[in-house]
């Protein structure tokens, strides 16, 4: 992103006048849902970009997908709890990126495939070498081309561009970085009782045959047979063809060439190092004598002192004592220490570095010696490029062979069975009928969808399908279309499910009861919780710093938002749902950190960067309400009304 920044550093000035009338407009409203008929409605459009119904439904699907994962089976009763809109929060998300991807571009933000080839390097394969083979299984399990790939990696990486400007024009006081401690610090004193679900399972009421039958009609979507298919098949990957693809001289030089970064040495820098540990258990006070032990070794070595009677002298790591603080070459990242790299690479041959701290001690490096990047000669890596090439073209000659089969099939009629014999390919034949995400491997995942997508007319022929790098022909032996489950085969299923839904229903009764008995008489909290047989936690310290407790498993986010917005001890007027059935919570306390003692240096580091980022969301709220009334947004009523 920096490096976006400052290749349009001249848009950079204009964000921040531009975040600045934003600030200025933001009460300004927005009427999203325009009037019209129009032919051919896009289901959203922000500007001149639009969306489609089945781009919408994808991002519903993903949102609630993650949601299940969160809530599991009581999804369902949580969100009409908590009041979740998926198609609402879908589109919000949707029109946000858009006009942030618009404002980027129109500054002059933009990413190129240099910047996507560095995102895969870094983010996908977190500075590991770099797999083809590996990449395009990725890309195949998102289902994605590359073409689509780096259009969404490019967008992503003006956008960040843009939200980083943004971020970095967020201004702090110190009083904002006070009221950020004061609100993450302060400890809230909580009880809890939770009443289980399971435990009243027994007392939940049987459902009826017609209520049983009544939930199958209801819910027929959760008892669908999904269509599903048998099918011979021949697998043409990649690896196959590599041997058979042609290489020259020209494309080996020309492909050097154009990757010259990857058959180069990196640069590396020798070094020595003093490193003193900060003693186990150690308060401020011996930080800071540690500190001043590590200045008092660089002002010696700044004096000419020899480096390693130094190390001798002050390093407390027993492994650099011994080798005299020899670290030998290092490479950017050998350390995973950003502070570290920045301090070798940037240090001069014979120079000594600044003061490198990190949670467990406190160092300075010595750079004897420097060796800059360098390029590999062409022999050295002639194999290697030649490999490379291959395994970039041979999908198209495996495509290419797919494609002379498929012609010689359909031209003379013949089943796949004999084309495999004439022409000495393998047939394979799928174990068993595969629903969609079933597949007869793993190379060819997505196989078994795309064989169910097949016209009907063209099922009994032999067909080519592709799925990632890999080409397939396919010839259906059996097809079932989707059905319904007979009742009498999820009769058991349903049972649970309902049971399961009444005994959360009167966990929830309970949870009221115990909410209403204990608003009158919160001394008793503990003792009408044991009435109606929930479990009892006290004495539990939670805070927005440290938020979480063992003693409270399934505290959850409504939860601790209630928890936090308490200024006095009481008990909280709702039950909640959890994993397991409703909790109640009380505060019973309220703990405020006296900031009339100062701030430490570490606080004032720590909440001076959380009050930026809050900072920094308020900017980025201002400007997305003022890109929303300056912008031509449409949603289709009838896409907002499905929930």
């Amino acid at each position: 992103m920096i490096r976006l920044i400052h290749k349009y550093n001249r848009s950079v000035a204009i964000v921040f006048l531009f975040i600045a009338f934003c600030f200025a407009m933001s009460g300004v409203g927005i009427d999203v849902l325009h009037d019209g008929n129009r032919a051919e409605r896009p289901a959203v459009l922000v500007n001149d970009k639009s969306f489609t119904e089945a781009e919408v439904a994808r991002t519903v699907n993903k949102l609630q997908s993650a949601y299940r994962r969160m809530y599991g089976d009581n999804f369902d009763q949580y969100a009409k709890m908590f009041g979740i809109n998926l198609v609402q929060q879908s589109v919000d998300q949707m029109i946000d990126a858009a006009l942030l991807n618009q404002e980027a571009a129109g500054m002059g933000f933009s990413a190129d495939d240099e910047d996507v080839r560095r995102f895969i390097l870094e983010k996908e394969f977190d500075g590991t070498p770099f797999d083809e083979t590996r990449f395009r299984a990725m890309l195949k399990a998102v289902n994605l081309n590359y073409r689509d790939y780096a259009k969404d990696v490019k967008e992503g990486e003006s956008r960040e561009a843009l939200l980083g400007v943004i971020r970095d024009s967020a201004y702090v006081s110190r009083r904002d970085i006070q009221d950020q401690l004061v609100r993450q610090e302060t400890a809230y004193l909580v009880q809890a009782a939770t009443v289980s679900a399971a435990d009243l399972a027994a007392s939940a009421p049987q459902p009826t045959e017609e209520q049983l039958k009544a939930f199958y009609d209801q819910n027929a979507a959760r008892f669908e047979v999904p269509p599903s298919a048998s099918y011979t098949f021949i697998e043409l990957a990649p690896s196959s063809f590599e041997k058979d693809v042609q290489v020259s001289e020209d494309d080996i030089g020309i492909y050097y060439t154009e990757n010259l970064k990857d058959f180069s040495d990196p640069e590396q820098v020798r070094i020595r190092e003093i490193r003193v540990l900060y003693p186990k258990n150690a308060d401020d006070k011996a930080k800071a004598e540690t500190r001043e032990k590590v200045k008092q070794a660089r002002e010696e070595a700044l004096a000419g002192k020899a480096f390693a009677e130094l190390v001798a002298k002050y390093t407390t790591d027993a492994a650099l004592k011994a080798s005299g603080g020899d670290r030998g070459w290092v490479t950017r990242g050998s350390a995973a220490n950003p502070a570290f790299d920045r301090a070798a690479f940037t240090t001069e041959a014979g120079g000594v570095s600044e003061i490198i701290e990190t949670e467990e001690s406190i160092s300075i490096l010595k750079v004897e010696e420097k060796k800059p990047s360098s390029a590999k000669p062409l022999p050295a890596v002639r194999a290697q490029i030649e490999s490379a090439i291959r395994k970039s073209e041979a999908p198209s000659y495996a495509k290419v062979k797919a494609e002379e089969l498929l012609k010689t099939a359909r031209r003379d009629n013949k089943p796949l069975s004999e084309v495999a014999g004439l022409s000495g390919m393998q047939l394979k034949e799928s174990s068993s009928m595969l629903a969609a995400g079933k597949d007869p491997s793993e190379s060819l995942s997505g196989l078994t969808e795309k064989v169910l997508a097949l016209p009907a007319g063209e099922r009994l022929s032999v067909s080519l399908i592709e799925v990632g790098d890999s080409s397939a022909l396919v010839q259906v032996k059996e097809f079932k279309d989707a059905s319904l489950a007979p009742f009498s085969e999820v009769r058991a299923r349903i049972l649970e499910v309902l049971k399961a839904q009444e005994a959360q229903k009167l966990a929830e009764t309970r949870a009221q009861e115990l909410v209403t008995a204990a608003q009158a008489a919160p001394q008793a909290f503990a003792a009408e919780a044991k009435k109606l047989g929930a479990k009892v936690v006290s004495g539990v310290k939670v805070s927005r710093a440290q938020p979480t407790s063992p003693e409270i498993p399934d505290l959850s986010q409504p939860m601790l938002k209630a928890i936090f917005s308490t200024k006095t001890p009481q008990v909280i007027a709702r039950p909640f749902p959890s994993q397991t059935g409703f909790v109640v919570l009380a505060v019973t306390g309220v703990e405020t950190p006296d900031i009339a003692k100062g701030l430490k240096p570490e606080d004032l580091e720590k909440y001076t960067s959380q009050a930026r980022e809050e900072a920094a969301r308020n900017a980025l709220e201002s400007a997305l309400a003022y890109l929303k009334s300056s912008s031509k947004i449409d949603v289709a009523p009838a896409i907002l009304a499905r929930q």
